[in-house]
Formats: C-alpha cells, structure tokens, sequence
C-alpha cells in the first residue's frame, strides 16, 4: 500500500475563515511571498520549478481529499506518483522526484492511517482538479479516509458532523428550525435510528444534508403545495439517496416561464414585444399599438 502523506500545516497555512466555511473548496489559498527557509531550500535543489510545479497541483489535489490536506484515496489508500500522473496529467516521473524533495523540506510528511490527526473540515470525496477533457467519477480519483482516520474528529462548523458522524440531537435540531408546516421531530425510534446510522455511511449525505434541509425550507412542493397536500418528513429525508436527489435539484421549485402574449399584442411596449417574440415590430404592427394606445 503506497504511503499516506500530508501537506504539513495545513490549516494554517492553505485554510482561511472563507475555505472554513466550504463543504468543497474549489481553489486552494497560496501563500505568495518567497523567503522562507523551505522555499529557499526549494530552489537550491534540483529541478526546482518542476518541484514547485508539482507542489500546487499536490496542494489542489489535497483540498478536495478527506481529510483536507491528506492524499487519500477510496478505502484510505495513499496517493502516489502515479494516481498524481493520472489525476493531473503530469509525468509520473515529475512527481516521484517532487515528492521525494518536498518531504525533504519538510513541505510534505508521511502519516500512519492509524494515527493520522484528521482535519476539522468534512468533505466528500477528492475530485480532480478542474482539468478540461477529464472525466470526474473514476475510481481512482475518490479520495477517502478510512473510518479510523474519523474517530475523534470535533464537531465541524460547516457540516454540522461531530467524529465524522450526524447525531440524533443535531439531526432533530437542524430538522425543528425548518418550523411549521413540517411536523416536529420528537424522538427516535428503532427504524429512525437504522435509517440514520445507513445515512451516516454515505458521504454525499453527510458533505450535503444541511444545505439539503435549506433546499427542502425553500421547496413549495416539499412545504405541502402539491395536488396531495403531502409534507416532507424526517423519514423521508432519511431514505437512501434522497439528499442526493434533493441536491440534484428534483424538488425545487421551478422558475416561472417568460410570459408570451397571443397575437394580441398591442398593449406592449416595442421593447416587451421584442423579448416576447425575438424580432422587432413592423411598420403596421407599430401603427396598430400607437392606435392602441
């Protein structure tokens, strides 16, 4: 099994209070001043701008890992050179020798799977870097920690998890703020709970289920305006795939149609007329709206 390494203060130095707030980052903060001993050391080595090359793409490729900032794959698998070479594209030998240099200066540090400090942030999964022609989806694109790696992680701000899992306390609490018309979440019981501990093993529910019960406060259909008067409930918040569903956009409320008038159309203005029919009034058509009006 390749080994599992980290970019060294990650928090510190690739976090900040906006990326604190992102379930998934899309673009990683890079420090931009150049004298510090490592970036020094950097430049004194060989190859330093193939390096330095390969730094940012390590960096991007980290912050769409679970934890952030830790190359892991699928099942918590380490990335190496050569899933680095097909995520990006780069020579798998460019990486090898990046590597190798970065753990030197102490930019990169190898971590045990048993022991590795998990990063506060929940994500999903690690996808590739927004590289046109690249499919997103392969199995060896998914970075994800084993469950070790999230036993003990604190409770995050921006998921609402605490050790890597959704409990029944914030569960119900989140669900009670949505308010009237959906009914109040009371307790528990053996079916609920089975429901939540399956939940809890799908990532995209536990990367999207807070933004999800938002999307299900703002759906008219899940609030009741539907032909059945039905209310989205917590039971059905809770079966498989449906904040998946909910995220993909299935109950939102759909945006109302631009309005097109019949031929009767002499109560536009010219400039309404246009949008509605895509062309520009005729002579006859204009004389008909001045009589109009």
């Amino acid at each position: 099994m390749p080994k599992i390494y980290r970019v060294r203060n990650w928090q510190d130095v690739f976090e900040n209070s906006r990326t604190r707030q992102m379930a998934l980052m899309r673009w990683v903060p890079i420090p931009n001043e150049f004298d510090g001993d490592g970036y020094t050391e950097l430049c004194e080595s060989e190859r330093p701008a193939e390096t330095y090359g390969c730094w940012v793409l390590i960096t991007a490729v980290a912050s769409r890992c679970h934890p952030r900032g830790t190359l892991v794959r699928k099942g918590g698998q380490g990335h190496d050179s050569a899933s680095l070479a097909r995520l990006t594209r780069i020579p798998q030998s460019s990486f090898e020798h990046a590597i190798k240099n970065l753990v030197e200066i102490g930019w990169l540090e190898e971590v045990a799977s048993s022991c590795q400090e998990p990063d506060t942030n929940v994500t999903r999964t690690c996808q590739e870097p927004d590289i046109e022609g690249r499919k997103e989806g392969r199995e060896d694109t998914a970075c994800q920690a084993p469950a070790s790696l999230l036993d003990g992680m604190p409770i995050s701000p921006s998921t609402g998890l605490e050790n890597g899992r959704l409990s029944e306390t914030a569960l119900r609490g989140a669900w009670n703020a949505l308010g009237k018309p959906f009914s109040a979440v009371r307790g528990f019981g053996t079916k609920r709970k089975a429901a939540l501990r399956a939940a809890n093993k799908d990532s995209d529910f536990l990367l999207n289920w807070h933004e999800a019960l938002e999307r299900v406060k703002a759906s008219s259909f899940c609030r009741g305006e539907n032909d059945r008067a039905w209310v989205a409930g917590i039971d059905w918040f809770l079966r498989p795939d449906k904040v998946s569903e909910i995220m993909e956009g299935k109950f939102d409320d759909r945006k109302p149609k631009k309005f097109k008038p019949e031929r009767d159309d002499r109560d536009l203005s010219d400039e309404d007329f246009k949008e509605c029919f895509g062309r520009e009034r005729t002579e006859e058509e204009r004389r008909e709206a001045r009589e109009r009006t």
